[in-house]
């Protein structure tokens, strides 16, 4: 199934973004939508083109803060060290005026009243006119202090997830822009409900799903081979992504936007909020090697294990990253079958969600940032 594009209204190509960047990292760059969730693969440049996007809104506009936010420490310092790298190759480094780590001192009272102060590491770049990027780890209270537009990335796999995000969206109370991205972590997150909505086209998102299948059809690997200098074809790479998995499950859950079902409540490590499961068969999409573990023989007449492997598809579909096709019976409980999905929008007016074809898309980046200050950088290239 052809991947989904926008429909763009905007005032000037862009054309040095192209150099850099793929189509779904363009689009979450030039779009200034409120609300913005990405459910997506593992490593197809998400959080590297997030970057640039606050890089450039920072130089736009005076005194005007970005809080992101992500799963651990080094993540937030190699987000920080991507920021100085796009401002380099943009030649943005002569607008930044400092950058570096700070700390700053968090009270707050737990939910039983119990009261607490603590101390918390961030790191920043400051921009001449005043705005700034600072990046958290996953200290849920860390960005309480500030306010501004909030990027949270991998929300899926933060461990107080409901926390951070009562924290996060008060940041962005005076009319300030939220984004969340992650590829999934079972479906009894915070970010699957998320998700969910956006699917619906409800919770006023800015909707964006992109699998690792998705990304290759749009020049993934084609981008590797021009920084590594590879030959690597878009076939061999999916097969190493499976041989690396050696699991279905493995390979499935972070590069096919899809979350893995959560396991029961009553098994050990079950999360305790509920949410419905996504039921289907995995052995139509698996073209890799299965580890098996050995079992006793079952008694006769014994149901066969949960676990058991599927019979193989005699059709597999033509895309081994993409989800199965839903089953045409009618007991199925498969979800339709998924596809790169962006928001239409506009940089003047949100329009409601709809899709065009990429066929008939622009082949290219046909856009720029809507306005500019009257003094300060330029950003068109």
């Amino acid at each position: 199934m052809p991947s989904i594009l926008p429909s763009l209204t905007l005032d000037a190509p862009d054309k040095k973004l192209s150099r850099y960047f793929l189509p779904y990292q363009i689009r979450w760059i030039q779009d200034q939508s409120p609300m913005c969730l990405a459910e997506k693969s593992v490593r197809i440049g998400w959080t590297f083109a997030d970057a640039l996007k606050n890089v450039r809104k920072r130089l736009l506009h005076k005194k005007r803060d970005y809080l992101f936010a992500t799963k651990d420490e080094a993540s937030a310092v190699e987000y920080m060290r991507t920021v100085q790298s796009h401002a380099e190759l943009f030649n943005y480094t002569k607008y930044i005026v400092s950058r570096g780590e700070d700390r700053e001192s968090i009270s707050g009272a737990l939910a039983n009243g119990e009261k607490f102060t603590v101390e918390v590491k961030f790191n920043y770049v400051k921009f001449e006119n005043g705005s700034r990027i600072l990046a958290f780890s996953s200290n849920p209270y860390a960005m309480a202090v500030f306010g501004g537009d909030v990027g949270l990335d991998e929300f899926a796999k933060h461990q107080n997830a409901e926390k951070l995000w009562e924290t996060a969206q008060g940041r962005a109370a005076w009319g300030h822009d939220l984004a969340v991205w992650s590829a999934h972590d079972g479906t009894d997150t915070l970010f699957y409900q998320f998700a969910q909505e956006a699917r619906r086209g409800t919770g006023g998102w800015s909707y964006y799903r992109v699998t690792m299948a998705d990304a290759v059809e749009l020049g993934l690997v084609e981008k590797i081979n021009a920084v590594r200098g590879t030959r690597t074809t878009r076939e061999e790479f999916l097969d190493q992504c499976r041989l690396r998995a050696r699991q279905p499950e493995i390979f499935e859950k972070p590069t096919t936007a899809t979350p893995a079902a959560a396991p029961p409540a009553s098994s050990p490590g079950a999360r305790s909020n509920s949410a419905s499961r996504i039921t289907r068969s995995r052995a139509s999409t698996w073209n890799g090697p299965r580890l098996q573990k050995p079992s006793a023989p079952s008694p006769p007449g014994a149901r066969p294990p949960a676990n058991a492997a599927l019979p193989t598809s005699s059709s597999p579909p033509s895309n081994p990253c993409s989800p199965p096709p839903p089953n045409t019976g009618s007991a199925s409980t498969s979800p339709p079958a998924a596809r790169a999905i962006w928001p239409v929008f506009t940089l003047i007016k949100k329009s409601p969600p709809a899709c065009a074809s990429l066929a008939s898309s622009p082949a290219g980046p046909t856009t720029g940032i809507s306005s500019k200050p009257s003094s300060g950088p330029s950003i068109a290239a």
